[in-house]
């Protein structure tokens, strides 16, 4: 997946989910914004400690990542994700497993053959701030550019990091 787009995308400093459609039959369209941090902003004067927020602003880049095909999709609250110590992966903010329980739960509860050759599935997970988007397929998903914020970009996700 080696290309400028997905470098910046995977380079982001966090990344917030706009919206999941199916444009098309078995066709699934991620619309993603990358965050930026606001400038020092006391949250709490209690502790008075110096928080900068993680938004979305007119600095941020907009992501379509869209898969022609997938067998299976689901979104997790980001809170409630598990680390696999056993998985194989590769890329920061776009994961593709090698190996990840999800990809042998999914080949045990569907049919598990490409009726289009021997292709094998493959398990991405997108990493945004609320939300894991986990996708099985046979085919990389095609990362675009978008050149205006969607319709429904995320604005503020009340996310805090000290500064």
């Amino acid at each position: 997946m080696s290309n400028p787009i997905v470098e910046n995308l995977e380079t982001a400093f966090s990344l917030f989910l706009n919206g999941i459609s199916e444009p098309g039959s078995n066709v699934l369209s991620i619309s993603l914004s990358s965050g930026c941090l606001s400038d020092d902003t006391i949250v709490d004067p209690n502790i008075n400690a110096p928080c900068r927020a993680v938004e979305v602003t007119d600095k941020s880049q907009h992501f379509e990542v869209s898969f022609e095909t997938y067998v299976f999709y689901a979104i997790i609250n980001e809170s409630h994700g598990l680390i696999e110590p056993d998985a194989i992966f590769t890329g920061k903010k776009i994961r593709k497993y090698e190996r990840s329980n999800l990809l042998e739960a999914v080949e045990k509860i569907s049919c598990p053959y490409d009726i289009f050759g021997e292709r094998p599935l493959k398990h991405f997970e997108i990493l945004t701030e609320n939300h894991l988007v986990n996708v099985v397929s046979y085919d990389d998903p095609q990362i675009t550019f978008l050149p205006h914020p969607p319709h429904q970009a995320f604005k503020n996700a009340q996310i805090w990091q000290r500064a």
